[in-house]
């Protein structure tokens, strides 16, 4: 009985470059090398002529054997040298520096699933992407309408929504750019709905923080918030980089994660670094917030003139100090 053997060769990602399609005779053999003799050729110099051969037992089964080539045959599942690889099904291995998914034809395939009854046509997607990058506009106008203490100028605010339309059609355009180069598709829309979503997440975060410190009184979260900015940017782009494609998924979140964690140390180093002699202070709340916000309980009078007279000797102190430096500058 003779198989139906699919060989399909991919990319760095995973992604399906190459197939082909060779029967295979009982108790047959498949070449597979960079030789011209072989059916399956490959054009790479890490492979041998003839590397090696895809194998059909009386049995039925279905194995690939080592022909005694200088890199062998490597399991892309362990990723061990392997003399021999048993195909049951499908199998994915490394062959020099081709990665190959053999699959046996025989086995049965699932029947064709129905369209889901709300499916979007294509021609939709557009306005599924372009609706997102409206959301975050629309977030950024708020925001910066927000921060507006004078009189509301319409065309700073619509200048500013614009130049941030641009930023995020440019970002979606370079890592199409990328995707184009890695895995042979553009995936501009894809991409444009990441950034967008990311967008509208760091707006929706900007204000929890802004309205969140000043509700309950809290000036570390201003302080910090930049962590949480950070670990947002690099889950934006470990979502680009899984709309490029789906393999090394762990690889590809660690790196982010460091990242995020080179950022944040860096900022901190940067924040906590004196300058002119004392820390840097982080604005506690940039613009203007109703009071009826405010849910924990305003600070009575009496209150404020006690821990205001308890900094006084302070800054009786302080200002000694700085009298005592610039006597002894004058000397």
């Amino acid at each position: 009985m003779e198989a139906l053997i699919v060989v399909e060769r991919l990319g760095r990602h995973g992604e399906l470059l190459e197939r082909q399609r060779h029967r295979l005779p009982a108790e047959g053999s498949l070449r597979i090398g960079r030789g011209w003799e072989c059916e399956v050729h490959l054009d790479d110099p890490h492979v041998a002529l003839h590397h090696a051969s895809l194998r059909l037992g009386p049995d039925g089964s279905l194995a690939l054997v080592d022909e005694g080539s200088l890199n062998g045959l490597i399991d892309a599942g362990t990723g061990r040298r392997e003399a021999r690889l048993e195909v049951q099904g499908e199998r994915e291995l490394r062959l020099g520096a081709c990665r190959l998914r053999l699959i046996d034809g025989r086995l049965a395939q699932p029947a064709e699933r129905p369209l889901d009854a709300g499916a979007v046509p294509s021609r939709l997607r557009w306005s599924e992407a372009f609706g997102w990058l409206l959301a975050a506009l629309g977030s950024s106008l708020l925001i910066d309408w927000l921060g507006e203490v004078g009189e509301v100028r319409s065309s700073a605010l619509l200048t500013g929504a614009l130049v941030g339309g641009i930023i995020m059609l440019a970002w979606s355009f370079g890592w199409a750019l990328i995707t184009r180069l890695f895995a042979g598709e553009m995936r501009f829309l894809r991409h444009l709905r990441v950034v967008a979503i990311g967008s509208l997440l760091a707006t929706t975060l900007m204000l929890v923080v802004q309205y969140g410190s000043y509700a309950l009184a809290l000036e570390p979260v201003t302080r910090f918030a930049y962590v949480g900015y950070w670990l947002l940017f690099a889950a934006v782009c470990w979502r680009h980089l899984k709309v490029m494609g789906r393999g090394h998924p762990r690889s590809k979140a660690l790196a982010m994660l460091a990242l995020a964690a080179a950022a944040i140390g860096l900022q901190s180093l940067s924040l906590w670094q004196p300058r002119d002699g004392a820390p840097q202070q982080a604005r506690y709340v940039r613009s203007v917030v109703l009071p009826a916000v405010r849910l924990r309980p305003l600070q009575d009078v009496d209150g404020f003139l006690d821990r205001a007279a308890a900094l006084e000797p302070e800054l009786v102190d302080a200002r000694s100090e700085d009298e005592e430096s610039a006597e002894s500058a004058a000397d």
